[in-house]
């Protein structure tokens, strides 16, 4: 349980970390801080983190001092404002019994996340090499060791939540990439296509259903959340920008 607590808070206060920030500078420039906007900026901030992060491990190490400092802050930071997850429930998941049955789904998904991780890609260097690199105080990358060389900032992430023994972090970052493609898809507003919400819920109810999805739930490897954040930068590029243009037009 502390596990699964603490990993929520951490990915919470990224999330409100990215609230904050996008909202006092001009970098996220959505007319209405809307639920994609909040997307948004939470794939940039994490992803920019993640990278800052791996490439400061391999110039100066790995401080588990430092890290455990840094998980603290964003803790408290996933603090503020909790409830707002509640809010998202009751706007898109409890109107019909379509959208019931699609939060029904993605509660599943929630339960296969907490499975033990057991894969042999997680067990070889997707949590091994952030183990081995507290232990170290350094990048664990061998020459002899080849698929240590595959590591790179997802397991950056991973380090960051060994720091407090938040061992579910990495599983759990990855049902909140598939959540926040759902999200994304049922707040998806344009101006040139009109979805009804019944057709959005099929849409993500279709998503839900890829097999593959299944496994990555309750693995550490990144994939499943890059997938969420390659969707999230494509909706933004050909669904989101030119509807902000066109608004700003009339």
């Amino acid at each position: 349980l502390y596990s699964i607590f603490s990993s929520i808070l951490i990915i919470n206060g990224f999330y409100n970390l990215s609230k904050l920030i996008s909202k006092n500078t001009s970098i996220f420039f959505l007319e209405n801080y809307s639920v994609s906007g909040k997307l948004i900026s939470f794939f940039l901030v994490i992803n920019f983190f993640s990278i800052i992060l791996y490439n400061f491990f391999l110039i100066f190490g790995v401080n588990e001092f430092y890290l455990k400092l840094i998980v603290i802050i964003i803790i408290l930071i996933g603090f503020y404002q909790p409830s707002g997850y509640w809010i998202i429930i009751r706007k898109y998941f409890l109107t019909n019994s379509m959208s019931k049955l699609l939060l029904l789904i993605i509660f599943g998904y929630f339960l296969i996340s907490l499975f033990p991780i057991s894969d042999p890609d997680s067990l070889d260097y997707h949590l091994t090499v952030p183990y081995l690199s507290l232990l170290n105080e350094k990048i664990f990358i061998e020459k002899e060791w080849f698929t240590s060389q595959l590591s790179g900032a997802g397991e950056a992430l991973i380090i960051l939540g060994l720091t407090i023994n938040a061992y579910k972090f990495s599983s759990i970052l990855q049902f909140i990439g598939l959540f926040s493609i759902v999200i994304a898809i049922l707040n998806l507003k344009n101006y040139k296509l009109n979805f009804h919400l019944e057709s959005k819920i099929l849409i993500c109810l279709a998503i839900l259903c890829i097999p593959s999805f299944l496994f990555l739930t309750f693995t550490a490897k990144p994939q499943l959340f890059s997938i969420a954040s390659n969707f999230i930068a494509f909706l933004m590029t050909f669904y989101i920008l030119p509807f902000e243009k066109n608004k700003k037009r009339l």
